[in-house]
């Protein structure tokens, strides 16, 4: 029974480490956020080429960054990733930032500005090295 259980954590143990994507490797939208820990804001579009593929510091951490745009105004963007992601927003007008720890544990910056006519939002999100 017990090297069952041993067996059955080490394999849990392995299933954790090798979760999420390695430096380099292609991902969709939807699974950036994921990792991110950082919804899509509705109905948001994902320019190309603006979002970057993950990658590795010298700690080990992981780091996602995904790029939005939407027609709607900074401060409703803003007030609409607080509810969502409970960190809080501070900005004015034209330009919005929310920064914290999301449920995962990852060390998240959302960036929200006006840019000609769209909001851009700018996700970068920093998951910290798995053991």
């Amino acid at each position: 029974m017990l090297r069952k259980l041993a067996l059955l954590g080490i394999a849990l143990s392995l299933v954790a480490c090798n979760s999420g994507p390695k430096p380099g490797d292609d991902v969709t939208p939807d699974q950036l956020a994921e990792y991110a820990d950082v919804p899509i804001y509705p109905n948001g579009k994902i320019p190309d080429g603006l979002s970057r593929v993950p990658s590795k510091n010298e700690a080990g951490e992981m780091h996602y960054d995904l790029v939005m745009t939407t027609g709607e105004p900074p401060q409703v963007v803003a007030n609409w990733y607080e509810k969502n992601t409970g960190l809080t927003a501070e900005g004015s007008n034209t330009n919005w930032g929310l920064s914290g720890i999301t449920k995962k544990g990852n060390s998240v910056f959302i960036s929200i500005f006006r840019e000609q006519d769209y909001t851009k939002i700018v996700v970068s999100s920093i998951a910290p090295k798995r053991k």
